[in-house]
């Protein structure tokens, strides 16, 4: 790295190289230097009376890339970067630096980034969780794809390095890292091929309900208009089947539904199958202490039969949200007035619960009136709590 030479309190660096200076944001002279591409990339944090911080392997500089990527000042260092490695660079914004880094300094880096940018975002974010020296990461980055994903633990197939290929997200970070990881550890993944590309939403929507992998009904996604209603209808499908102990029968029956109509009378006719299940002899009082004190209209469902007894009377699938109950994720309640509904409350650990779903008998939607007093109730609820803990 260049040494930093000073007149009237600015850095003096060979042509094409960058310097911002941060004196008006920390109030003391400090600069971050960053070598032009042709020098080669490297970084350098320089703060008044404090020995200069160089750049540690893996690590990012103190500005994001983005930032460069927007200001006048520093377009010519910007532009430096060949065309065809420098927007891509900014879909990763946790670790842009890292990748200019490696693009700069080594051609394999380039060659791969070029083909699979996405393996060399991946093998980073290993080297950096398992503290890999850069010996090691320039070894591998010279290796087959394949042997770069078993040094990852991943598997070690053409499948796998076609799934990341054909990944084509917006943004590349911490969450669409973790979502990668759980679908690549699916004994399935190897469909996730079929699609054309995978976006975030719809990777996310596949890890959750792997089911779905080559069936009619992704030919109807949309990740603009794919509705709420059709992940919960596959939710309850997939608990019912669970307690019917018919999960591969109804899976293929997933699978060929071709739309959400199919979908919605393929969950109508497991539910009635649920109800038909035998009530006598199921638990009475075993559900954890409701979130919210009922009222004379809206009434706690606090054991299994009880549960069992509104599916049946209300011909829905409440009966299969008996586990998220006993987990402490869900809790059920027996509207009375102003219509006989039900409803379910989504718990969280840290927050008040709120309301997953109300229907009428046969999965019809409540009235206004109806929705409007159970909001009432729980609003009422927590601010008379938020009063009573203040009083303390």
């Amino acid at each position: 790295m260049t040494a930093f030479n000073v007149i009237n309190n600015e850095p003096i660096l060979p042509n094409n190289s960058l310097v911002l200076n941060f004196q008006e944001l920390f109030g003391y002279p400090s600069y971050l230097t960053i070598n032009s591409w042709e020098q080669g990339i490297d970084w350098v944090l320089y703060v008044e009376g404090e020995e200069p911080e160089v750049r540690n392997y893996l690590t990012e500089a103190a500005v994001p890339l983005s930032f460069m990527a927007v200001r006048k000042e520093y377009n010519k260092w910007y532009k430096a970067i060949p065309d065809d490695i420098r927007d891509e660079l900014l879909r990763y914004p946790e670790m842009s630096f890292t990748l200019l880094y490696h693009v700069n300094r080594y051609s394999a880096a380039y060659e791969l980034f070029i083909r699979n940018p996405n393996l060399v975002w991946i093998l980073l974010q290993f080297a950096r969780s398992e503290k890999w020296d850069e010996a090691k990461v320039v070894e591998l980055l010279n290796d087959k794809q394949v042997n770069i994903l078993h040094a990852c633990g991943l598997p070690n197939t053409r499948a796998a390095v076609k799934f990341i290929k054909k990944l084509s997200f917006d943004e590349y970070s911490t969450d669409q890292f973790k979502r990668i990881i759980e679908a690549l550890g699916l004994p399935c993944y190897a469909k996730f091929n079929h699609n054309k590309s995978l976006d975030f939403p719809l990777l996310s929507l596949l890890v959750r309900f792997p089911v779905l992998l080559g069936s009619s009904l992704l030919n109807q996604y949309d990740s603009l208009n794919w509705t709420y209603k059709t992940e919960s209808l596959l939710r309850d499908i997939g608990r019912i089947a669970e307690m019917l102990n018919q999960v591969e029968t109804v899976n293929i029956s997933v699978r060929r539904s071709k739309n959400t109509n199919e979908l919605r009378v393929l969950h109508d006719r497991l539910a009635y199958k649920l109800n038909q299940e035998v009530i006598e002899g199921l638990a009475e009082g075993n559900f954890p202490e409701p979130p919210i004190l009922g009222t004379d209209s809206i009434i706690p469902i606090t054991g299994a039969r009880e549960l069992a007894l509104e599916g049946k009377i209300q011909h829905h699938c409440v009966r299969s949200y008996e586990d998220p109950i006993l987990n402490n994720e869900y809790y059920v309640y027996r509207v009375l007035t102003p219509e006989r509904a039900t409803l379910g409350l989504t718990l969280h650990k840290e927050l008040p619960p709120s309301i997953d779903q109300v229907l009428l008998s046969w999965n019809k939607p409540v009235s206004k009136e109806t929705r409007n007093m159970i909001e009432s109730w729980m609003s009422n609820t927590y601010i008379e709590n938020f009063k009573l803990s203040s009083d303390f």
